[in-house]
């Protein structure tokens, strides 16, 4: 709208105004590219460079000394332009600076391509076909990859290239070639503009949840037993946890090296029972804390959100880590071993997200264990659901309008099968090998019918894909308890 009202009152101030905004907008890109990524690949401000390219291209265009040039040289730089684009689709995966070869082989190639070989091969019938709906090609492929995936279809990309192109079709003939040929449209596009942007201005300010009122107040001590010394604001977990009861963390900034969070009468006794973890020892904490206090044996739970409970030997100061520096990384693990060692606990338990394990890692720490642990348990991990991922699970259920109902137990598609299953086989194939290493099994209590068990009445299960609430682990708890009671030698206890 703004160029189109220079055009029309300034027309000789086009081509320095999108040239100013082109370079100023790429410059915003690469540095937006590698400090916030996903901010940088959804706003205008970092992307209208592209868009400002063609059109500037267009306005070099009008210029005829473009095609009076040698036929040789056009020819050149419309084939390097061919080539950029086809290496960018190729080799970048990601959003970054390697974006620019594309616009920039995609210019070469609009500029130069009037003559030579990139002529011929692009006046191909089929690839002209493809060019004309491409732009509907591009509006429809992330709708229905996007919609394929919610509901749960297993489908390969390739088919789902059929309704791409048949949507591309009906949109073409039927949408974008009488609105192209249609005098009259200015007023018709800014009137669709006013009320887009409107509309977004709606969503923007409204509530970023839907109303769960209908659901029993979800609850998870992730944070409570999560062990890093800092902890960053991250606007998605935010919205996450808008909906949960999560209690906050009392525990020490330096807790993960020293001891964790320490459950049981405050004398001089070692802990008998450890809790070490990634966010899954988090997630079953509360659940193993109960246990134990009941018992009334003190246990120690150590846990850093994303880090793995394994313990490289020999230590090493440079090994990376999402949440933890090289040097509280190496701390962390002293801090553990010379824990394990001076404790000597009955009972380690493993807890992680075993589908993401080395295990050579796990191997070379079991067999640590097996030097300062009388039993060591694995704790399997829950099923995944399918088309949750990083959000909150009792808004997508509300999203599907899926309601909950007082004794009905509800269920999701699985998700990720062929990795948590290769997870599973790993715990299986450590316990194997090793007299005192045990699997403490929940896998089946969350499974039916190859679903996951994702809501019990009013009560969630889940709170994203991979974590369970406070009440989901506590299905969970006469396994635990049963293991761990095996384990201690003290006979069957009756469930709590």
């Amino acid at each position: 709208m703004f160029f189109f009202v220079v055009y029309r009152l300034r027309p000789q101030w086009l081509k320095g105004l999108i040239l100013a905004v082109l370079i100023s907008s790429i410059l915003l890109f690469l540095y937006g590219s590698r400090v916030h990524r996903i901010a940088t690949f959804y706003f205008l401000p970092t992307r209208a460079w592209e868009l400002a390219t063609g059109g500037y291209v267009a306005l070099v265009l009008q210029n005829d000394t473009v095609k009076r040039t040698q036929p040789l040289f056009p020819s050149v730089l419309a084939l390097s332009g061919l080539s950029m684009v086809i290496c960018s689709f190729l080799c970048l995966r990601t959003l970054n600076a390697g974006i620019v070869i594309s616009i920039l082989g995609t210019a070469l190639v609009i500029a130069f391509s009037h003559i030579g070989v990139c002529r011929t091969l692009l006046s191909h019938k089929l690839v002209v076909h493809i060019g004309k709906i491409s732009y509907s090609l591009y509006l429809w492929h992330w709708p229905v990859l996007v919609y394929a995936k919610q509901f749960g279809l297993d489908v390969q990309t390739l088919i789902l290239l059929i309704p791409i192109y048949l949507l591309s079709l009906v949109s073409y003939y039927f949408v974008e070639t009488p609105m192209r040929r249609r005098e009259g449209n200015i007023p018709l596009i800014s009137a669709a503009y006013l009320i887009t942007l409107g509309l977004c201005a709606f969503v923007g300010y409204s509530l970023p949840y839907y109303d769960g009122a209908d659901f029993e107040k979800q609850h998870s001590y992730l944070r409570y037993f999560d062990m890093r010394p800092r902890i960053k604001r991250n606007d998605r977990v935010q919205t996450m946890i808008a909906t949960m009861d999560v209690p906050r963390r009392e525990s020490a900034l330096d807790a993960y090296r020293n001891g964790g969070i320490i459950i049981g009468n405050e004398d001089s006794t070692n802990p008998r029972i450890v809790v070490l973890g990634d966010s899954h020892g988090g997630m079953w904490a509360d659940t193993i804390r109960s246990i134990t206090e009941e018992l009334e044996i003190k246990t120690s739970i150590i846990t850093v959100n994303a880090v793995p409970p394994f313990i490289k030997i020999p230590l090493s100061r440079t090994q990376k880590s999402p949440q933890l520096t090289s040097e509280e990384k190496y701390l962390y693990d002293k801090s553990r071993i010379e824990l394990l060692q001076l404790w000597k606990p009955d009972v380690t338990i493993l807890c992680a997200r075993w589908e993401s394990a080395s295990e050579a890692d796990a191997s070379a720490f079991l067999d640590l264990l097996e030097q300062h642990s009388a039993r060591t348990l694995l704790m399997e991990q829950p099923p995944e659901l399918a088309v949750v991922g990083n959000r909150n699970a009792l808004q997508y259920l509300i999203f599907r309008g899926i309601t909950p109902e007082i004794g009905r137990r509800q269920y999701l598609p699985l998700g990720n099968t062929e990795r948590v299953n290769a997870g599973r086989d790993l715990i299986r194939k450590l316990a194997r090998t090793r007299k005192s290493v045990d699997i403490i099994p929940i896998y089946d209590l969350y499974v039916e019918n190859a679903e996951a068990f994702v809501l019990d009445g009013r009560n969630m299960i889940y709170y994203d894909d991979d974590h369970l609430t406070t009440y989901g682990a506590k299905l969970g708890r006469p396994r635990i308890q049963q293991a761990i009671s095996e384990a201690l030698g003290i006979g069957e206890l009756k469930p709590n």
